[in-house]
């Protein structure tokens, strides 16, 4: 198109279609032991225009078309046994799909033009229970995640080359546990946690974008030939199997306690206490202890509200992060350029006062 305002545009089109049928039937077996089952079927398809660079407005430099159909059936079937009216377990399998797609570039080696779907086989096992007349609610289940085909993003040799792949086999399992507790009649108490892991249990070889400039950059400066250019990101290929896979913390945890202070003939203040306990995680499935590891944090918080007695209106202060700790909540490594790595972190401490008033 000649025209610099224009000529980066990139004008691929994405021409994607899904349609699917899906029905659920539940039914009781036994006064304490009932199934439910779903079925969904599913139809994708697409159909592209790669168009990179200088495509517009005539679009006269398509380079491909790449296009699939496929067909999913996927399900679900969980049992649940009633031990007594506040005392329940339970078991399901269910399948999932995420979709096929294109690239908008390929290369031979690490991304192809066309990547496969992910499928997912979940497992899960838990009770829910309601204790005590209802004042403590108890929920746990354990769960194990087999992926087929898992998508990640994998840089190419070259360096604006990136795109889409699979991980044939990897896996997460991990325990879910949930609690909230009438202490007094004033006092509450709840509790979240999750505790997880992951592995790639067969990878590929792929590149770290980061790793493949640092090997070439001199090379690059010093003008050698563009194959051994290739040939020195090529060697910083690794094999992700036994990796672990992106943003599984170990262990997440909540804590809240909520106090409701009666003011006779007045109204309600309520004052609750939070915390947070995100563990450490890999941004990405190359597990890089420079690059990938984002660190784990505590925050805590603290709201108060005041609710007067027959009005429609209530304030309450809440401070966010109220020790005011440095806190790093992702971390991204650019796979298409030059590999730079960014943290982006979770605000400082922040006061808020507001008042609601409803008519």
């Amino acid at each position: 198109a000649n025209n610099r305002d224009i000529d980066f545009v990139n004008a691929d089109y994405r021409n994607f279609q899904s349609s699917a049928v899906f029905g659920q039937v539940g039914f009781d077996l036994t006064e304490q032991l009932s199934i439910t089952t779903g079925l969904r079927f599913t139809k994708n398809e697409f159909q592209d225009e790669r168009c990179n660079f200088n495509c517009v407005p005539d679009r006269s430099k398509i380079s491909s078309r790449p296009a699939n159909k496929t067909d999913n059936s996927t399900g679900k079937i969980s049992l649940e046994y009633r031990l007594e009216t506040d005392n329940l377990l339970y078991a399901s399998i269910a399948t999932g799909v995420k979709p096929a797609g294109s690239n908008s570039n390929s290369d031979t080696r690490f991304f192809p033009e066309i990547f496969d779907k992910e499928t997912i086989t979940a497992y899960e096992l838990g009770s829910k229970n309601v204790f005590n007349d209802g004042r403590l609610r108890l929920n746990m289940a354990a769960f194990y995640y087999d992926y087929k085909d898992y998508l990640f993003e994998s840089s190419g040799i070259g360096r604006f080359s990136a795109g889409a792949s699979n991980l044939p086999k990897a896996e997460i399992y991990g325990f879910e546990l949930e609690a909230d507790a009438s202490l007094t009649s004033n006092l509450n108490l709840s509790l979240n946690l999750t505790a997880m892991e992951s592995e790639i249990k067969q990878g590929r070889d792929a590149i770290d974008r980061a790793e493949a400039e640092n090997a070439s950059v001199g090379l690059i400066i010093s003008k050698a030939p563009q194959a051994e250019i290739n040939a020195a990101r090529e060697a910083t290929a690794k094999s992700l199997t036994g990796n672990e896979l992106a943003k599984i913390p170990d262990l997440v945890a909540n804590i809240r306690l909520s106090h409701r202070f009666d003011l006779e003939n007045t109204g309600t203040i309520t004052t609750t206490l939070s915390h947070t306990y995100r563990g450490q995680y890999y941004a990405r499935v190359f597990n890089s202890p420079s690059r990938d590891i984002v660190p784990s944090y505590n925050l805590s918080h603290i709201n108060v509200r005041y609710q007067p007695l027959a009005e429609n209106w209530n304030a309450e202060l809440n401070i966010q992060n109220l020790f005011d700790k440095d806190a790093v909540s992702s971390r991204h490594t650019d796979t298409y350029a030059l590999g730079m790595t960014s943290n982006q972190y979770l605000a400082p401490r922040l006061i808020t006062l507001r008042a609601r008033y409803n008519f």
